[in-house]
C-alpha cells in the first residue's frame, strides 16, 4: 500500500519533468540567492563561526562558504545551512509555510563538489527538494505550523528527496530516504520560543536529516511502518491538517516560481509591517506621534512577539521594535537593527506600537500577509495604511538584477569580494560545467 509520502515524491518526479528553461533559470537565482547568503551570514554572525569549530575542522571536498575551507559534504551542509538562514533574508515558499532554500541548496551544493555533478544535476535536484518540501508542508498545514517549524519537519523531508535524487537513485529509493526523513523529523516552536538564536538550527536539521536519511534507509523503527502506509498516519504523527487534495494539486506549475525573496533582515512573517511602517515614515514626523496600532495577522504575533528586544537576533523577531525602527531610521543595511537598539527614539517610540490580532488577517494566510498600520498625530491626526503582500512575494516579484544586487550588498557589508566572484560565477556557469567550479 502507498503512503502520502509515497504519492507526493511521485506527482513531484512527474511535475519537475515539465520543468523548462524558465525554471532552470529561477533555480539558478535561487542558488545564487542562498550561496551569497550563507558567505556572508558565516562573515557577519559570529554563530556559524562557533558551529565551524565544533564540526568543520577535517578534511574534504566541500566548501565552507564566506570561511572558503574545505570539509566533508556532510559538516559543510550543517554550517552553510545555519548561515544561509542567520541574516533572515533567506527565500520563502508560502504555501507549504516552509524556507526551503537555505537548507536544500546548502546541501546539494555541498554534495555535488564532491561528487564532481553539473549545474544542471544539482539544479534539478534542487527543484525536485522545493516541491516535495513545499507539498509536505501544505499537507500539514497551519495547524502544525502552530506546533512545529515547518522549515524544519517538511524541510528535512525534501532534502532527503533532493539528496537520493542527485544520488540517481529510482523514484522508490527517492520516496524511502523522504519517509525515513520524516520519522525522524523535529523542530518545535516551543524549543525556539524567545531563544530566537537557535531558530537557524531548524535549516541545519533539515540538512543533517535529509542527508543522513540516505544512507538510514533501512534503519527507519518497526513501529512506523504502519504510519507510513495509512494514508493520513504520518500527518496526524506531526499535528498536521491533512491537506491531501492540496499537497497531490498544489496551487503552483512548479514550485520553484512560487518561492518568495526577503528585502529586510528580519521575520518573514514581519515583512509587510515593515513595508507599511516604512511607507509611512514618509508622511509622518514620528516626534509628533502620540499612538500606533498594528492590526496582523495570528502567525506574525506568534513568531515576532518579542517585546523589547535587547539583541539583534531578538530585534529579528519583534513587531514593536520593527515597527519603530522603519518609522524612525528606515533601513539602509543590515547593520541598522543594531544602531536601533541603541537608539533612544526608536526605543520610546516602541513603546507607543499597541498590536492586534485580526482574524480575518488569520483567515488569509499565508497566501496573503495583511497588515493594517494605523498612527495618530497631534498635527494631521489619523493616517491609515493598508498592505497584503510584501515586496519579493510572487505577486510583487523581484527580478534577477534585484537579487544580484542584493548579494552585492552583502558582499559589500561582510568585505568579502569573493561573494560577487561566486555569483558572477553562478550567472556565467553552462548547464554541464562542474559545481565545483562556481566557488571561490
Amino acid at each position: 500500500m502507498t503512503s502520502i509520502i509515497d504519492e507526493i515524491v511521485a506527482e513531484s518526479m512527474n511535475s519537475i519533468r515539465r520543468a523548462g528553461k524558465k525554471e532552470y533559470e529561477r533555480t539558478r537565482t535561487l542558488i545564487l540567492d542562498i550561496l551569497s547568503l550563507a558567505a556572508a551570514g558565516f562573515i557577519l554572525d559570529p554563530k556559524p563561526r562557533e558551529i565551524y569549530g565544533i564540526v568543520g575542522e577535517g578534511r574534504g571536498d566541500s566548501t565552507v562558504l564566506g570561511k572558503w575551507s574545505k570539509t566533508s559534504p556532510l559538516s559543510a551542509s550543517i554550517i552553510n545551512s545555519f548561515s544561509a538562514h542567520v541574516l533572515e533574508l533567506d527565500d520563502w515558499l508560502a504555501p507549504g509555510l516552509v524556507h526551503a532554500g537555505a537548507s536544500i541548496i546548502p546541501t546539494i551544493i555541498s554534495l555535488s563538489e564532491k561528487n564532481g555533478n553539473t549545474l544542471e544535476e544539482a539544479i534539478e535536484a534542487i527543484m525536485i527538494g522545493y516541491e516535495i518540501t513545499g507539498r509536505v508542508g501544505i499537507l500539514l498545514g497551519k495547524k502544525h505550523y502552530r506546533y512545529w517549524h515547518t522549515t524544519s519537519t517538511a524541510g528535512g523531508v525534501g532534502v532527503a528527496a533532493a539528496v537520493a535524487s542527485l544520488l540517481g537513485k529510482a523514484q522508490d529509493e527517492v520516496s524511502k530516504a523522504a519517509s525515513t526523513a520524516a520519522a525522524y523529523s523535529a523542530g518545535l516552536w516551543g524549543i525556539i520560543g524567545r531563544e530566537v538564536s537557535v531558530k537557524p538550527l531548524s535549516t541545519t536539521h533539515a540538512a543533517f536529516t535529509g542527508l543522513v536519511s540516505n544512507g538510514l534507509v533501512g534503519f527507519v523503527p518497526q513501529w512506523n511502518k504502519k504510519v507510513f502506509e495509512s494514508e493520513r498516519g504520518v500527518c496526524r504523527v506531526m499535528n498536521g491538517e491533512c491537506n491531501i487534495e492540496k499537497a497531490l494539486s498544489p496551487p503552483w506549475d512548479i514550485a520553484v516560481n512560487r518561492v518568495s525573496h526577503k528585502l529586510y533582515p528580519a521575520s518573514r512573517n514581519a515583512q509587510t509591517v515593515i513595508q507599511v511602517a516604512l511607507k509611512a515614515s514618509e508622511k509622518v514626523d514620528v516626534r509628533d506621534i502620540e499612538k500606533i496600532e498594528l492590526e496582523v495577522f495570528e502567525e506574525a504575533y506568534q513568531v515576532a512577539d518579542i517585546v523589547g528586544p535587547m539583541t539583534v537576533d531578538e530585534a529579528k523577531f519583534s513587531l514593536t521594535f520593527l515597527t519603530s525602527l522603519s518609522l524612525t531610521r528606515g533601513w539602509s543595511s543590515i547593520y541598522d537593527l543594531k544602531k536601533g537598539l541603541h537608539d533612544p527614539l526608536v526605543r520610546e517610540l516602541e513603546r507607543k506600537v499597541a498590536i492586534r490580532i485580526r482574524p480575518d488577517f488569520t483567515a488569509m494566510y499565508p497566501e496573503k500577509q495583511p497588515v493594517l498600520l494605523r498612527i495618530t498625530t497631534r498635527k494631521n491626526g489619523v493616517i491609515e495604511i493598508y498592505e497584503e503582500t510584501p515586496l519579493g512575494d510572487p505577486q510583487h516579484p523581484l527580478t534577477r538584477d534585484n537579487i544580484v544586487r542584493k548579494a552585492e550588498m552583502l558582499s559589500e557589508e561582510a568585505g568579502e569580494p569573493r561573494i560577487r566572484e561566486m555569483v558572477a560565477r553562478v550567472l556565467e556557469a553552462t548547464y554541464g560545467e562542474p559545481v565545483r567550479n562556481l566557488i571561490p
